[in-house]
């Protein structure tokens, strides 16, 4: 986006420089800027980590899981969830809705995790659940990355289940809900 300096400050050093930074913060409130919770959800808990706890959730149970072992998330995988997520930070959203933006599917390779034991393992390619990352600490696991948008600001991210897209949806108490962040790419 081009600055445009009034004519009038043209030859006024100091208020070039303030017309200059105001435009410049005026284009930054634009974007969807991110808050300090939402940062540490994606980068420390799944980008600047090299393995993530795997399991699947118990059938007949809801919010049961069994840990199977540690997944190493490749490394263009990352690289996509990056991307998507410097999508929606220049998005200029509403800030009168809010928004859930999935930036990501996280497809879980069988050959790219540590099982805990060899029974796991055997559980595991015998019965071929719909393996989810585990977060512990935040409860919240899923095999897919949605980021929530209030007030044009990213506020949290979050795993969440392909198979349960209507809980999903219900539990986000969002305004609008965006399948693919390549959808807002400018």
């Amino acid at each position: 986006m081009p600055i445009f300096i009034k004519k009038s400050f043209m030859n006024q050093k100091g208020n070039i420089r303030l017309e200059i930074r105001k435009q410049i913060e005026t284009i930054l409130m634009n974007e969807a800027s991110q808050t300090n919770h939402y940062s540490k959800r994606v980068f420390d808990r799944l980008i600047n980590v090299s393995k993530i706890t795997v399991g699947y959730e118990i059938r007949g149970t809801y919010g049961q899981y069994k840990e199977v072992g540690l997944y190493i998330l490749p490394e263009d995988v990352k690289r996509k969830i990056v991307e998507n997520t410097k999508i929606v930070e220049n998005y200029d959203f509403n800030p009168n809705k809010s928004y859930a933006v999935k930036i990501s599917d996280i497809p879980i390779n069988y050959n790219k995790i540590e099982f805990s034991s060899k029974e796991l393992m055997q559980d595991v390619l015998r019965n071929k659940p719909i393996l989810l990352f585990l977060d512990y600490l935040t409860e919240s696991n899923g095999n897919q990355l949605y980021a929530i948008i209030r007030e044009n600001k990213i506020t949290t991210a979050f795993f969440a289940k392909s198979y349960s897209l209507k809980n999903i949806e219900s539990k986000m108490r969002v305004d609008e809900f965006i399948r693919n962040a390549e959808m807002l790419k400018k």
